[in-house]
């Protein structure tokens, strides 16, 4: 049996000296009522004191948005929802937590331990996975977490039919009789062949989370057998928090599990919703709260200059592309994208909108995932180069079009004009057409954006490059722009489960890269980095480069 450890320091936080922003001191959340203005002699009240380790056992946290849908096999496109379900739900397999990059503590995205699962042991021939569960483990109701739990939840998002069913559906498991419970400490699940993506894809609450079979039970009815309706606003939780209240529109707050296996170090996380990012940012200036998300790039410097403040700002996964639609006029010839890609201020942007706090996009793969390979990029600033290859295409005096972007994000429309102004100087004439983004991500969808370009556009929860081409190459779900290029589909069919370490599968992934740098499908733009400010008397920050949600149980005030 393969054990993941266990040790105590997976709960340590590390300092980030690189990233930590110092300057002027500003007043705190909770005022000593002029008790230091009394003389050496004063005492502080009793109230006073039980208020101050109240406050210090309670994180508190300026939010951008509120959450949706609480189910968690159907909630996996909103991130604040993400946010707080990966910290109510348990998982067979997460990440192991002992990285670390600059100074800063981050979690491993290829590596896994146990979570609900004490370990697990593969078959000879890698088909078959037995995880032992973890011993002595509860719902937060006192009843055990054993292998008919997990063989419920699984069963259950299979029914469901969202996104986790399509990550198992990747590795070939698409029945429940391929989950078994052979007793209550084991469950065995059968593939019908080796594969590398199955920890990866299990890892997410996603498809895996593991729900209070009782509660399910309970609130399921002859319409909704799933009960899919009671969990957009409830949950039955497994994991090291449970959802005390929540005010919609307002906020909510989180209360540690006390039978989570790994006792959470914060025992109340109190969550408001502040949309305008000025009021979060004088929120945590003020010591009013801990921990401010959704902070804009523009304002890190800025924030940089507070000395009660720890600014972290690390490079993700997650990759801005523009998007063309390769079956319309004029994006259908790849004379005409190569073109465009040779328009483009690539270091004007990263130094005017991302502030040279982002990495250039050179490759479909990003940096930080195995296999990402930049070599094949040829696309440098070049002008007089886009002009050459519009005339090859028969746009001797160039062309007008339209780029559709969401409105109200500062990073989109800042991206936006730089592309228009980067096109014109090669003749094409570009307007910007500004749109809510409900409507945005509904034609997005529905694939009648002819050009397009979102900063948020995608980052791959497993960090493994044909998972990346999987979805946005092969996938009619995602790739937006219709480019399907049968010689990388096939790459990817024939090598997607096969090991990582795999020569063929190396050589399979970075021929798909060559081909898709030199197709021009997207304009390869940016990887966007993560922020999270904290008061400096917070500690205990991971960084997930996986899915860049915080663990709320490793944070800790001193």
């Amino acid at each position: 049996m393969s054990e993941s450890s266990e040790q105590a320091g997976w709960e340590e936080g590390l300092t980030r000296r690189d990233v930590l922003l110092k300057g002027v001191a500003a007043g705190g959340a909770l005022a000593v009522g002029g008790v230091l203005a009394r003389g050496a002699y004063a005492r502080p009240t009793a109230a006073w004191i039980a208020h101050r380790r109240a406050a210090s056992a309670t994180l508190f946290v300026a939010q951008n948005g509120d959450m949706q849908n609480l189910d968690p096999f159907t909630s996996s496109a909103d991130t604040v929802t993400g946010d707080i379900l990966t910290n109510l739900y348990a998982i067979p397999v997460t990440f192991q937590l002992d990285g670390t990059r600059n100074g800063a503590r981050f979690a491993q995205s290829t590596r896994f331990r146990g979570q609900i699962a004490s370990g697990w042991k593969l078959s000879k021939n890698r088909k078959e996975i037995v995880f032992a569960i973890r011993k002595g483990i509860k719902f937060p109701d006192g009843s055990p977490i054993d292998a008919k739990a997990v063989k419920l939840s699984l069963d259950r998002c299979l029914d469901v039919k969202a996104v986790g069913s399509f990550l198992f559906s990747m590795v070939g498991l698409t029945a429940k009789d391929q989950i078994d419970v052979l007793d209550d400490g084991h469950l065995r699940l059968s593939l019908p062949k080796p594969t590398s993506l199955l920890f990866g894809n299990m890892a997410m609450f996603y498809g895996s989370a593991v729900m209070n079979p009782a509660t399910v039970k309970q609130h399921a009815t002859a319409a909704d057998p799933t009960a899919q309706g009671w969990f957009k606003t409830h949950a039955a939780e497994s994991g090291p928090y449970t959802l005390k209240d929540w005010n919609v529109g307002s906020g909510w707050t989180l209360e540690a599990n006390p039978h989570f296996w790994e006792p959470a170090r914060t025992k109340t996380v109190q969550f408001q919703v502040i949309p305008d990012a000025q009021q979060r940012e004088l929120l945590i200036r003020s010591g009013k709260v801990d921990l401010a998300l959704g902070i804009p790039i523009k304002d890190v410097p800025a924030l940089r200059k507070d000395a009660d403040l720890n600014v972290v700002s690390l490079p993700t996964r997650a990759v801005a592309f523009a998007g063309f639609d390769v079956t319309k006029q004029p994006f259908d010839n790849k004379l005409v994208r190569q073109a465009i890609l040779y328009a483009i201020p690539y270091r004007t942007i990263l130094r005017e909108v991302l502030h040279n706090q982002g990495v250039q996009l050179k490759s479909p793969i990003p940096s930080g995932t195995p296999d990402s390979d930049f070599h094949f990029w040829h696309y440098g600033t070049d002008y007089d180069k886009a002009k050459s290859l519009l005339k090859k295409a028969g746009h001797p005096r160039g062309f007008s079009t339209q780029l559709d972007i969401q409105t109200g994000n500062t990073i989109d429309e800042q991206t936006a004009s730089w592309i228009q102004q980067g096109l014109q100087k090669a003749g094409i004439d570009v307007s910007i057409n500004k749109q809510p983004s409900a409507a945005f991500t509904a034609q997005l969808q529905a694939k009648k954006h002819p050009f397009w370009f979102s900063s948020s556009s995608w980052i791959s929860i497993n960090n493994d490059p044909l998972y990346h081409l999987y979805w946005l190459f092969d996938q009619s779900c995602c790739t937006y722009g219709n480019y399907l290029n049968p010689k990388v589909r096939s790459l990817i069919k024939k090598w997607v489960n096969a090991p990582l370490n795999d020569p063929g599968r190396i050589a399979a992934v970075r021929r798909a890269q060559k081909i898709i740098v030199d197709d021009a499908p997207w304009i390869f733009l940016f990887q966007t980095p993560q922020i999270y400010v904290t008061r400096k008397n917070v500690k205990g920050l991971v960084f997930y480069p996986t899915d860049l949600f915080l663990r709320y149980q490793y944070f800790r005030k001193t």
